[in-house]
């Protein structure tokens, strides 16, 4: 006799965790009805992951990827912390390491891979340009941004031993070849002409 019924106290969106569940409401003249509780084990809910921020330039600070939780339910809220930032330019790996909703867990697949690009090199680079005057001239390079910046020279394009510019002395052209380095920094390499016109002569007779 009697209506079988539970109490427990959980509900639709409660928290990860363990509930217990009591039967009870059955009567009976011939049974002696030993009411035996049972347990409602509620496990975190796995997220997935969408990644954004992933492509920056180089500047100097470190620089991370954001994730973001998805598939959540009841209007919860839940903010995904990354570990991975880097500063040097080049691929790296993020990983997101932990969530702030005890509710949900991470995914297996939990890394992404992001950039970091070289930066430019600004620059400004000229030839020598006049007329003969017996002394040796070359080409000028100067590097507004950034410094420490390191510059090579050479007299053939793809070969850049020199640490100075080559020069030229007497009338004529001379193309001048240079490299701008600096680790994470685009590599410049460019060229730069020396120019020295003939000097006009006045004979006397």
């Amino acid at each position: 006799g009697g209506t079988l019924s539970y109490t427990y106290n959980y509900s639709q969106y409660g928290n990860v965790g363990s509930y217990t569940i009591t039967p009870k409401g059955l009567t009976s003249s011939n049974y002696a009805i030993t009411f035996k509780a049972g347990t409602l084990t509620v496990g975190q809910k796995q997220v997935g992951l969408t990644w954004s921020n992933t492509s920056f330039t180089y500047d100097g600070n470190t620089h991370c990827p954001t994730a973001t939780a998805t598939g959540l339910v009841n209007n919860d809220t839940c903010s995904v912390t990354v570990t991975g930032g880097q500063s040097a330019a080049g691929t790296h790996t993020a990983t997101a390491s932990s969530l702030s909703n005890a509710n949900y867990k991470l995914p297996s697949a939990k890394t992404t891979s992001f950039t970091i690009d070289t930066a430019a090199i600004t620059y400004n680079a000229s030839g020598y340009t006049g007329t003969y005057d017996g002394a040796a001239h070359g080409i000028t390079v100067t590097v507004s941004a950034p410094t420490g910046t390191t510059i090579k020279y050479g007299t053939v394009e793809g070969t850049y031993d020199l640490t100075t510019s080559p020069t030229l002395t007497g009338a004529g052209t001379k193309t001048v070849y240079f490299q701008i380095t600096k680790t994470n920094y685009t590599t410049v390499t460019s060229s730069a002409t020396i120019t020295i016109n003939p000097k006009a002569l006045t004979i006397t007779a």
